[in-house]
């Protein structure tokens, strides 16, 4: 059986086919192989000794199997690409460049075999660049940005999209990850960063920071950019022992961006590891996003609104993280956001342990933790055997003894629901198991992580901010749900409606929904559900409580 291929051939006026086995035969061909649709053995006399079988087709492989061994020589080669006249180029091995990879027009960079793009050097410029195009698609890549980067450069970047770059400039599962190490002041050592004018559309792609620098940010968007981020994902400078600042997602000056479904990840190296950072007067709009916290440093917050940022914020979770003070949600200067349908929760965790007699395991948290649910998993039964959990030896305090005396999983209750017992930071458990036989027991914890003075939202600036149908639940530590700060109940700007505003109770039980320093009176804040006090408060409406619901 013969297929004849339906693209235009390099060589006009052979007939090459490609047989049941996958080899191409035809007038002068020479015997070639295929994988995944792409020709990994083998020349092409039609091709004048090529691989593409195509006229707009080329091959990028690093060990000679293609048309070139870099991609920034495969561009270069391109002169006539326009709208009538397309390419695509399959980046099919990883490969190495010197300098800068500027894209182009209407030519497709398609990445196979887990293809990564890597560009060292030691001054400034973006391992690729994609500036003032259009139509074109950069899909499944890996870019890399290297080299220890010489004192006083900035601005080193994986992939840079600038200039006017349109909607049709489309990046679809790539990734953007800065390697570089620094000498002494080099910085801005972002993965991902779009600016200029740039509106380009974003699929799944992930941005990751150097975290060997200040500011090195996973995707920032900055001067008047904007577009489309679906599915994508910011990571401060992930490894440990980095430099202070590095977001996660960072929207700064005028930029108004759409995200939905983005996630940022603050930094876990150094201080300020912000989820999601947005100031300048930039006005994007989240849509189910999520920011997280790193887990090091100073301040760990899930989002922070600063300057006179002004974004819409619909739905998502945002989370402190475990570093110092972490709040799911800051607002500060003039930031006047719209929030509508949004959660501010801690951050949770979950630990497994495997027991089969009586003894201690270590929970591994940096900070106090709050345990919230235990299930226990037995996959071998003892006889009239049972198995308790505590903070001190032969205690109970987290759950009471509990049969294990057949196969199955149970769900035990804890000991003072609501008001579980607070633990110190890498916290010693006790088990201790009564009866006979030999037991094997799988032990799983979920909870919640609970840093210090770190509160679901702190609202401590003079814009215009709007919270509605939003949930806001503080750490049992921090036990505050909502503080509002001296400039806020000053500047008198806020709207709090139909939201859930919790204080998880500590060990003495007790949790503040709302907190401000001195008397608020009256407070806007109408028909929301608070559990845990109001101090300070007095809300709108001629009662203590006004039109919500204490409970």
């Amino acid at each position: 059986m013969s297929l004849i291929m339906d693209r235009e051939l390099v060589t006009p006026g052979y007939s090459v086919g490609l047989d049941a086995a996958g080899t191409i035969t035809g007038a002068t061909a020479q015997a070639q192989t295929f994988t995944n649709g792409i020709i990994t053995a083998g020349l092409s006399d039609l091709a004048g000794g090529l691989m593409a079988p195509w006229t707009r087709t080329r091959i990028v492989d690093a060990g000679g199997k293609g048309n070139y061994t870099t991609l920034s020589a495969a561009l270069a080669a391109i002169v006539d690409a326009a709208a009538g006249n397309t390419y695509t180029i399959y980046v099919v091995s990883s490969v190495a460049e010197t300098d800068t990879v500027a894209g182009k027009s209407y030519v497709d960079i398609v990445g196979a075999n887990n293809a990564t793009i890597t560009m060292s050097k030691t001054t400034s410029g973006a391992a690729v660049s994609l500036e003032d195009l259009v139509y074109t698609t950069w899909r499944n890549l890996r870019i890399v940005r290297a080299g220890e980067i010489a004192n006083g450069q900035s601005s080193v970047y994986a992939l840079w999209i600038g200039g006017t770059s349109d909607s049709s400039v489309r990046c679809e599962h790539v990734v953007a990850e800065n390697l570089c190490t620094r000498v002494a002041t080099a910085d801005h050592l972002a993965g991902l960063v779009i600016g200029g004018d740039a509106t380009p559309t974003l699929i799944a792609c992930e941005g990751i920071g150097s975290s060997i620098a200040y500011y090195g940010h996973g995707i920032w968007w900055q001067q008047q950019a904007a577009g489309l981020a679906l599915n994508c994902i910011g990571r401060g400078g992930p490894a440990a022992g980095g430099q202070a600042n590095n977001w996660g997602i960072y929207i700064l000056n005028t930029a108004a961006p759409t995200l939905m479904g983005c996630v940022g990840y603050g930094s876990h190296a150094g201080a300020n590891g912000y989820g999601i950072y947005i100031r300048g007067t930039a006005a994007p709009s989240l849509l189910n996003c999520h920011g997280s916290g790193g887990d090091v440093g100073t301040l760990s917050h899930g989002i922070i609104l600063a300057d006179a940022a002004k974004p819409l914020i619909s739905g998502g979770v945002y989370q402190g993280g475990t570093g110092g003070t972490s709040y799911g949600l800051l607002v500060s200067n003039y930031a006047a956001p719209e929030i509508h349908g949004a959660s501010f929760v801690p951050k949770s965790f979950v630990h497994t342990e495997t027991v089969t007699a009586t003894g201690t395991f270590v929970i591994s948290a940096v900070v106090a933790h709050q345990i919230k649910a235990v299930s226990l998993n037995v996959g071998v039964a003892g006889t009239a055997a049972s198995l308790a959990i505590g903070t001190t030896v032969g205690g109970a305090e987290i759950i009471t003894a509990t049969d294990i005396s057949s196969a199955g999983t149970k769900y035990p209750v804890l000991v003072d629901a609501g008001a579980e017992p607070q633990l110190a930071a890498n916290a010693t458990l006790y088990v201790t198991i009564t009866g006979t036989g030999s037991p094997s027991v799988g032990i799983y914890l979920s909870g919640e992580y609970a840093p210090a003075s770190s509160y679901a939202v702190y609202l401590n600036g003079a814009g215009a901010v709007r919270l509605d149908r939003c949930t806001l639940i503080g750490n049992c530590y921090a036990s505050y749900g909502l503080v509002i700060g001296t400039d806020a109940r000053t500047a008198d700007k806020l709207r709090v409606m139909n939201c859930h505003i919790e204080g998880r109770a500590d060990q003495a039980g007790a949790g503040v929904a709302i907190y401000t320093g001195s008397a608020y009176n009256p407070a806007p804040i109408y028909n929301c559900t608070l559990i845990g006090a109001a101090t300070n408060i007095t809300a709108a409406a001629g009662t203590a409580n006004g039109t919500n619901t204490l409970i």
